[in-house]
């Protein structure tokens, strides 16, 4: 069984939807090894940003700059899609109030439509600060799986093609870390 193309319904919106609406379904992404990436020096991501193709590779990469809300401040966005969170603190916190609907100190406010989302409570922000950075230090040491099947042909196969596709100018197979990496013992 393969989904070819699958078909969205909306029913029972708060609000009207507008005619001719356009949808972009998501796939949840793996969130292991994103505290090393968090971990990698901003310089380091720079460098191997092409804005404008120099190379001539025909790729061309360039980074995001995002509202930082705790250092309020314009920082190198990494995670979330198209890089649009600095960090996994932030991440996990819009992750809180976009995803689930659960406010917090980067996020008091209901993100919200039309509709009315208040509940008549005085609860916001509903979840602490110290909750949103255990959620972003869970991310932060979720280590990432050990390579398997290395000498199986199809993983080969993948590989080469990977490298083929020019996957590994963005996709760099090895980074290293700065000392400001997560103590994982805390």
């Amino acid at each position: 069984y393969e989904l070819h193309q699958p078909r969205y319904e909306l029913v029972d919106t708060y609000v009207p939807l507008p005619a001719g609406m356009l949808l972009s379904p998501r796939i949840g992404l793996p969130v292991f090894g994103r505290g090393l990436l968090e971990a990698v020096p901003e310089e380091t991501i720079l460098a191997l940003a092409d804005e404008s193709d120099a190379d001539g590779d025909g790729i061309s990469g360039r980074p995001n700059w995002v509202w930082d809300v705790l250092a309020e401040d314009v920082a190198l966005g990494r995670f979330g899609w198209k890089a649009n969170q600095p960090s996994l603190v932030q991440q996990a916190a819009a992750a809180y109030r976009n995803d689930m609907g659960i406010t917090n100190p980067l996020f008091p406010t209901e993100s919200t439509t039309e509709q009315e989302q208040h509940d008549g409570l005085a609860d916001d922000p509903e979840i602490s600060l110290e909750t949103v950075e255990l959620a972003a230090f869970y991310t932060q040491t979720l280590a990432v799986p050990a390579r398997r099947n290395i000498h199986d042909e199809t993983v080969r196969h993948g590989e080469r093609l990977f490298e083929e596709a020019k996957c590994v100018r963005c996709h760099v197979a090895r980074l290293e870390t700065g000392p400001e990496a997560v103590d994982a013992s805390l």
